[in-house]
C-alpha cells in the first residue's frame, strides 16, 4: 500500500463491528482486507466498496489474485503525504484517534531504528508484537524490512512455541514489552539458554522494572534497551543507549528529536522538575485525521504534547513518571501510581508478581489510591505492603 500510495488504516483484530464501522466511517476507507475468521465483525456499510480476504477457500475477492492481476505502480510520494492512520489506545480520553503518520514519518522513524539497533541484513527478528499497533508495524516490521533482514512472525506470545522459534531461526534480534520480561527472567537455567545467542533486546510500551533489567543484565551479560514513544511519534523518541546505560530511564532523545518537561504554566522546566513530555521531530505526527480540534490542542508550536508526565535529569535523560490523566490529588498533593507500582516492585522483588494502583473517590482528601497486588510469595501480607508504602512513600 506504501508503495503504490495508499493510505492503510490499521485497526486491531479485537475490536467488535460496531467500532470497526466507527474507523472506516471516520477515516473514510473504500476497501477492507481481512481474514475469513474476522469476516463476521467486517461484515459493513455500503462505504467499503472492495472487501479482500487472504484467505483462498471463499467467494470474496483474494489478495493472490490481485497480486497477478494488477501491476503495481510505484507513486511519487511527498515526505509529507500520508501514510499511514493508526489508531490510539485511548489512555488519555477514553477515545481512540486516527494519527495519521507521514512517509517522512515513517522512513526518519526506521533509519533511526535501523541505526540504533545495528541491524543488517544477517539479523532475524522474532515479531509477536501486533502489527496494527505502532511498535510492531514501524518499530519492528518496518525497520527490518528497510535492513534486509529477516522476520520471524508469531500471531501472539506463547512461551514455549516462541523459545523454539529463536532456537529453530537463529534469532539475533528480541522485541518485547516489560510484563513479558519480567517473565522471561524467570525462567529456568535450562530454558533461559534459548535466549543466550540473542544478540540484542528491547523493550517499551510500558515500564520496565529496575530489579528485571538489572537481573537480565547480571543473567545473561546483556542490556534490555529500553525505548519510548506513542503512535504519534512514529514511535520512536528516545532511546537508553548501551554506552551509557541509565537505569530507570527510558534514555534520551534519538537524532534530530528534541524532549521537553513542560510545567502546568506553560514555561520549559529546569532538570529533575516533572512536568508534561513535549516531542519535536521528524517523527512527530501531522495530526489527528478529520479532528482538527484534536490537533490544535495536542501540537502547540510545532511541539507535541504527549499527556505523559515525566522529567529530565542533569544529563538529558528521560525518566517516565505516568500518564497526565492518571495524578491522583491526595489533600491537594499531586500523586502518580505509576511511581507506587515501581516503588512496590522494587521493594518486593519477586515476592510481588504485579501490583495496579488506582484513585478512589474521598471525601476528606479528595481521592485515596488503592493497589490491587498479585502474590509471588503466599505469605507476603496485606500488612507488609502498607508499612512498605509507609516506610518508601511517606504515606
Amino acid at each position: 500500500a506504501l508503495r503504490i500510495g495508499a493510505v492503510p488504516v490499521l485497526i486491531s483484530i479485537a475490536q467488535k463491528k460496531e467500532k470497526v464501522r466507527d474507523f472506516v466511517l471516520a477515516s473514510g476507507a473504500k476497501i477492507l482486507v481481512t481474514s475469513e475468521s474476522l469476516a463476521a465483525e467486517a461484515q459493513l456499510a455500503a462505504e467499503i466498496t472492495h472487501l479482500i480476504m487472504v484467505e483462498e477457500n471463499h467467494p470474496y475477492t483474494k489478495v493472490g489474485k490481485l497480486r497477478s492481476s494488477y501491476p503495481l505502480v510505484a507513486a511519487d510520494c511527498e515526505p509529507h503525504d500520508p501514510a499511514f492512520i493508526l489508531y490510539t489506545s485511548g489512555t488519555t480520553t477514553g477515545e481512540q484517534k486516527g494519527a495519521v503518520l507521514s512517509h517522512g514519518n515513517v522512513v526518519s522513524n526506521v533509519y533511526a531504528t535501523n541505526h540504533h539497533t545495528g541491524m543488517t541484513s544477517q539479523d532475524v527478528g522474532v515479531c509477536f508484537l501486533p502489527l496494527f499497533h505502532c511498535f510492531g508495524q514501524n518499530f519492528v516490521m518496518n525497520s527490518i524490512f528497510n535492513a534486509g533482514a529477516t522476520m520471524v512472525l508469531h500471531r501472539r506470545f506463547e512461551l514455549m512455541e516462541v523459545l523454539e522459534s529463536i532456537r529453530k531461526n537463529r534469532v539475533s534480534i528480541f522485541y518485547s514489552i516489560p510484563p513479558n520480561y519480567r517473565m522471561l527472567h524467570k525462567l529456568p537455567d535450562f530454558e533461559a539458554e534459548y535466549l543466550r545467542p540473542i544478540r540484542y533486546f528491547f523493550t517499551a510500551a510500558d515500564t520496565m522494572p529496575v530489579e528485571v533489567a538489572q537481573n537480565w543484565r547480571q543473567r545473561f551479560g546483556k542490556i534490555i534497551h529500553e525505548g519510548w514513544g506513542l503512535t504519534e511519534t512514529s514511535p520512536f523518541a528516545t532511546y537508553n543507549h548501551d554506552y551509557h546505560y541509565r537505569d530507570g530511564s527510558v534514555g534520551t532523545p534519538i537524532e534530530n528529536v528534541e524532549v521537553r518537561i513542560v510545567g502546568e504554566d506553560g514555561v520549559f522546566c529546569q532538570a529533575g522538575d516533572i512536568g508534561e513530555i513535549a516531542v519535536r521531530g521528524p517523527n512527530v505526527f501531522s495530526g489527528y485525521y478529520n479532528d482538527p480540534e484534536a490537533t490544535a490542542s495536542a501540537i502547540r508550536h510545532g511541539w507535541f504534547y504527549t499527556g505523559d508526565i515525566g522529567y529530565l535529569d542533569e544529563d538529558g535523560y528521560l525518566f517516565v513518571v505516568d500518564r497526565k490523566n492518571d495524578r491522583l490529588k491526595v489533600h491537594g498533593f499531586s500523586v502518580w501510581p505509576r511511581e507506587i507500582e515501581k516503588c512496590l516492585r522494587a521493594y518486593f522483588g519477586a515476592r510481588l508478581n504485579d501490583i495496579g494502583v488506582i484513585g478512589v473517590p474521598d471525601e476528606a482528601r479528595g481521592q485515596m489510591p488503592y493497589a490491587f497486588a498479585v502474590k509471588g510469595d503466599a505469605a507476603l501480607s496485606e500488612e507488609e505492603i502498607i508499612q512498605a508504602c509507609k516506610e518508601k512513600l511517606g504515606g
